[in-house]
């Protein structure tokens, strides 16, 4: 079970990656650098993404394309 710091934390994360998708869309973004940029392993970005979004990184790159 999450607690609120724990959710806050990964919102953060979430929101702070989408805004920069969102301004970098057009480029090639690397998921791996991507999740270093925000110093967690791709693999928990994956998770966050699927948890918080409901669809993965990539679909959402995708979609804005």
């Amino acid at each position: 079970m999450h607690n609120s710091l724990e959710i806050d934390y990964e919102k953060d994360i979430i929101n702070n990656m989408l805004h920069y998708i969102n301004a970098h869309y057009d480029e090639d973004i690397h998921l791996e650098q991507l999740a270093n940029k925000y110093y967690i392993s791709s693999r928990y970005m994956r998770k966050l993404f699927n948890m918080h979004i409901g669809f993965s990184a990539i679909e959402y790159i995708t979609l804005l394309r």
